[in-house]
């Protein structure tokens, strides 16, 4: 490496060349004169603190032999402001070095997940020194499982905020969250990483936990919380108390079935049966016998004593049919009868009787172009669409989505084995942010997936499908997360949650300065700063 250095040494100004383990391999004659203490092998950490301050120190990137490091120049200055500024600086980097030591655990790398540094808190979290740890790779650390998986790959390879559940090798369980900090180029210039122990977390229904959301009652009703779904529900609840014909819109998956059974459920004919038939899981030549039933011996295959139909099953109670828009022509008619006119007959049957049943039909498809395009008879249409209803799709109630999951936590079969299950507010916040086109019924799949498929009992967003990862644009993941600022509004964030946090113990700014490590003065005037008052 001395080749590589023998270009440097004709430099006037004092140089030293620092690696990416912040340890002096080298310097020049002139820094050998200048600073007489400095030897190879020194640490720089504790050798920068000690250097004059009559000099300006200016720092490159300097790269001897593929081994990345800095190069420091060192140059003399007599500018009296300008040594003020510096010395203002290093006063500022002495207070943000003592706010980093106190906070919880951080670990920051470089856009290449190299470790740049760690804290005290980390140092205990992981059990390691922060020496093990400076200029490794988060990569190689992955591997050799000190910590497994790494929030900051994956937040290097998504370019977005993570929060994921970690293991570390002594078996502790962490919920980690990695926030990216953009250069001004767009490129990950460092990422800061967080972690929280829960190894000892005890999940519960009675959790008071700021982070985490506990899992809701049971609640066997219609869950929502949306306005424009309570007005649908509002509507719902009013045509109940009739006996008119009701036609719920809405896309597939809103949760038109559950609609119809709750207006069933809280009408007059709450005590007769509820009887749903689909009219597109059915094929067009069984559906006529489904729905109206036959007599003995109708057609070849039949049952020798005959069966009733879906209209005779619901008598005194509600017919829901569900998927009306494929209801084939040559049925609508006979629908169109029993509409008007109550009558209804056996396939085979020469007898006929009046029905006693509700109404509800349902469909995803725009009935009225199918009337108009001739796939859908105009009269009955319009004996169907007496009382419509449209149920909002799921992205124009992201009120309800927090809900809803919960609710299905409560009640699938495939949530009731193992631990309860904790939604994290990040995974929540993702759920949110998907458009959702499959609406309820995606969203109960996905959480019965990351159920069957995960044994954590909190649910981390990265346990969700990559789809839903993908959704969360840059520009939401930036007004979502305030951590994913400029390095320095990022620091400044930090430092003033130290504060905020030591005023909740120390009752004096004295306290404070020797908590934290800074002179008194400096304490009063951060607290001025952020908008904080001691006690």
């Amino acid at each position: 490496m001395e080749a590589e250095f023998s270009l440097l040494e004709l430099m006037e100004t004092p140089a030293f060349w620092v690696d990416q383990q912040m340890v002096i391999r080298w310097h020049n004659r002139s820094a050998q004169q200048t600073f007489n203490y400095l030897t190879d092998g020194s640490d720089w950490t504790e050798v920068c603190n000690d250097l004059p301050q009559h000099y300006v120190y200016r720092i490159h990137d300097c790269r001897i032999n593929d081994h990345p490091g800095m190069l420091v120049e060192c140059i003399p200055s007599s500018a009296s402001n300008l040594l003020a500024e510096i010395q203002t600086i290093r006063q500022m980097n002495r207070e943000l070095e003592a706010i980093f030591e106190v906070l919880d655990d951080l670990f920051i790398t470089d856009g290449n997940g190299i470790t740049v540094q760690i804290n005290a808190a980390t140092e205990k979290m992981y059990g390691v020194q922060r020496e093990e740890l400076i200029g490794r790779s988060v990569f190689d650390l992955e591997k050799e499982r000190l910590f497994y998986p790494s929030v900051t790959a994956m937040v290097l390879r998504t370019k977005s905020p993570a929060t994921i559940l970690q293991r570390t090798k002594d078996g502790r369980q962490l919920v980690v969250t990695g926030y990216p900090v953009f250069d001004e180029t767009g490129q990950i210039f460092r990422v800061i990483a967080n972690a929280n122990n829960i190894t000892n977390f005890q999940l519960s229904n009675t959790s008071n936990s700021d982070t985490l959301l506990p899992r809701p009652t049971e609640d066997p009703g219609f869950v929502s919380d949306s306005a424009n779904m309570q007005k649908t529900i509002d509507l719902a609840k009013r045509v109940a108390r009739s006996n008119t014909s009701v036609l719920l819109l809405g896309e597939t998956g809103v949760g038109k079935n559950r609609l119809a059974s709750l207006i069933h459920q809280i009408s007059q004919r709450k005590s007769g049966p509820f009887v749903e038939i689909n009219c597109a899981a059915i094929p067009d030549t069984l559906l006529e016998s489904e729905l109206f039933g036959y007599e003995r011996g109708a057609f070849t295959g039949a049952r020798r004593e005959g069966k009733p139909g879906k209209v005779e099953l619901a008598e005194h109670g509600t017919l829901f049919l569900n998927e009306i828009g494929e209801l084939p022509l040559a049925l609508q008619s006979k629908l169109l009868d029993l509409l008007q006119d109550r009558q209804i007959s056996r396939i085979g049957s020469t007898r006929s009787y009046t029905a006693d049943i509700r109404i509800i039909a349902a469909t995803n498809q725009d009935l009225d172009k199918m009337v108009q395009e001739g796939r859908f008879r105009e009269d009955l249409y319009y004996r169907l669409n007496v009382f419509p209803i449209t149920i909002p799709p799921l992205r124009e109630r992201q009120q309800d989505i927090l809900r809803i999951a919960e609710d299905w936590l409560s009640r699938c079969p495939s949530c009731q084995d193992g631990p309860a299950r904790l939604l994290h507010p990040e995974t929540v916040r993702r759920l949110q942010l998907y458009p959702w086109p499959g609406n309820i019924r995606e969203l109960e799949n996905v959480i019965e997936r990351m159920v069957i498929t995960v044994d954590d009992a909190l649910l981390l967003p990265g346990y969700l499908p990559e789809v839903i990862l993908r959704a969360a644009s840059a520009d939401e993941v930036t007004r979502a997360i305030p951590s994913a600022q400029p390095l320095r509004e990022s620091l400044l964030e930090f430092e003033r949650s130290a504060y905020v946090q030591a005023l909740q113990t120390l009752r004096t700014t004295y306290e404070i300065a020797k908590h934290l490590g800074v002179s008194q003065p400096t304490v009063v005037r951060k607290l001025h700063q952020f908008g904080l008052s001691p006690h």
